[in-house]
Formats: structure tokens, C-alpha cells, sequence
């Protein structure tokens, strides 16, 4: 495996929120954890609590005998699925998670919520379950596992000639089998990507979005990533070496004596819906006036 991939893998599992990851096995604990996680990453703040739902729904996701942290015990006692039973299974995960949340909430609006909300609990379950303690060696569990969708995957997704224009939320069943299959078809952006699968991939990718929607996060959370050479060929794959720039200067790894006048057009042309990016390009702007 990749030694960026490994760094990635890493720097997910070890993150403090509730417990870490990378120090637990394939145990109901370390299973947890993936799944109280992963019930955060859902963005619940977007939705309304029914006033009749009684406990919380990550409770309800972990207790019961047909609980989701029973079902992902089962997955993993059982011998490894090819792709059309992993793909089965997946469908069966979203929809119990789906039954579930919409015990406990509904859209703003009152209506129903959508499968796109279960499958990014269910995504992310297996992506911090990539992080636990042994996972190297059940690498045949995740072969066939999906990329979660977010507006991040979603904006990689759509740069390769799709075009998804609905919010990851509000995906419906059908519209996820059609990005999922999508997905799997995409050829690797740079060399590194080569033979990783769609979970994998999304481990690098990811972070690489974050960079090009928002150069306040790389300052936050990134750091060195900016420095791998897998990210500077992408950036130039997606011809994006503007927004490379534009960070490197940010967090001080790039020092120009001068801008050149491409570069200073680029920064005076970001709109000002994209906020983040308009306050770095001024910034910038205002030490070479």
C-alpha cells in the first residue's frame, strides 16, 4: 500500500473526536466508534428533530439485535463478500439507517429524509472501520466498499465529465446507484491513485477538495499536505495550479518577489459567493499592491 494512503489512513483514525480509531480493533468498541462518527459526519443539523422521537438516534443505531452495529459485527464475522453481495448489503445497511433517522427527524421542510443522508453514515462507518487496528489484513472486507458522497466527492465526481446537481443529501436511491457505478469506472487522476479502490481513493481525495474549495482550511488542517508530490499533480491534472499557488502563499511555503499578471487576474476574478477564497485572494493582493 501507498505511503500516502497510509498517512491518510492514519491522520483520519487518529483524529480526537470521541475516541481514536488506529488503537482499536475489530471489536462492538472499535465498531462503535466508527459508527458514532460517522452519525456526526451526517450533518443532523441540517434537519429537524421530531418532537415525538424518544432516546437519540445513535443509540438507536447501536442497541438491538438488528441494530447497524450488529449488522456491521455480522459483515465482519462472516467470509468476505464479492461485489454484487457487498453491493446487496450496502443497499440493506442504507435502508435500515434510513428507517432509523427518519424516525428521529425530518428535512427543514417537513419532508422525508433522503437516502443520501443514510448512505453517508454508512460510508463512513466502513471508512473509520479502514482505520482500525487490523485492518491491513482484512483488506478483502473493503474491496468492494463505496466513496462516501459529500459536496467534496461530489465536486471530484463532476469534474471527470458527470454531472451530479443534487445536494449529497437529498441523493435519491436511484440517483446514488448511478454515481456509485460512475465512480467505479473513473480513471486514477494522478499515478498514485492507480489500483486503489473507490474507498481508498476517496481517503486522497478528499483533503485534495478541501484545498481547492477553501484555502482557510489548509492553513487549519492541512499543513504539508500541499507539499506531496501526488497533490501537486493533481492540482495540474485538474489544471487547479492557481489554487495550489494560492495556498502555498497562504501558509507561507511560497514567497514571490512578484505576481504575475495571470495569477493576479485569477484572484481578482473569484466571485464573492466563494467567501473563504475572495478574503485569502485580497490578502494576498494587498502584500503586492
Amino acid at each position: 500500500m501507498n505511503v500516502f494512503l497510509l498517512n491518510e489512513i492514519k491522520a483520519f483514525g487518529d483524529k480526537p473526536e470521541s475516541k481514536k480509531l488506529t488503537d482499536k480493533g475489530f471489536t462492538p468498541e472499535g465498531f462503535e466508534i466508527a459508527i458514532r462518527r460517522a452519525t456526526r459526519d451526517f450533518t443532523p443539523r441540517t434537519l429537524s428533530k421530531r418532537s415525538a422521537a424518544k432516546g437519540s438516534l445513535v443509540d438507536a443505531l447501536l442497541c438491538g439485535e438488528q441494530s447497524f452495529l450488529s449488522e456491521i459485527e455480522k459483515y465482519f464475522s462472516n467470509d468476505p463478500c464479492n461485489e454484487d453481495e457487498y453491493d446487496k448489503w450496502h443497499t440493506d445497511m442504507c435502508r435500515l439507517v434510513l428507517e432509523v433517522i427518519q424516525r428521529f427527524y425530518t428535512q427543514k421542510n417537513g419532508a422525508d429524509v433522503r437516502y443520501g443522508k443514510a448512505q453517508k453514515i454508512v460510508n463512513m462507518t466502513m471508512k473509520g472501520c479502514y482505520c482500525l487496528d487490523g485492518a491491513r489484513d482484512r483488506e478483502s472486507y473493503f474491496k468492494h466498499c463505496h466513496m462516501a458522497l459529500d459536496s467534496f466527492t461530489l465536486t471530484w465526481y463532476n469534474r471527470h465529465g458527470y454531472k451530479c446537481g443534487v445536494e449529497w443529501s437529498n441523493l435519491s436511491y436511484e440517483e446514488y446507484i448511478e454515481i456509485k457505478g460512475n465512480i467505479r469506472n473513473i480513471s486514477p487522476d494522478v499515478d498514485v491513485f492507480e489500483g486503489l479502490t473507490p474507498l481508498q481513493v476517496e481517503f486522497l481525495i478528499w483533503p485534495l477538495e478541501i484545498m481547492v474549495t477553501t484555502v482557510k482550511e489548509i492553513n487549519k488542517c492541512l499543513g504539508g499536505l500541499i507539499g506531496e508530490d501526488y497533490a501537486v499533480s493533481y492540482f495540474e491534472k485538474h489544471k487547479l495550479g492557481f489554487d495550489l499557488k494560492m495556498a502555498n502563499i497562504i501558509i507561507g511555503k511560497e514567497v514571490p518577489d512578484k505576481l504575475d499578471a495571470d495569477f493576479i487576474n485569477w484572484l481578482n476574478q473569484i466571485p464573492e459567493n466563494q467567501s473563504n477564497k475572495k478574503i485569502a485572494a485580497e490578502e494576498i493582493l494587498s502584500r503586492y499592491e
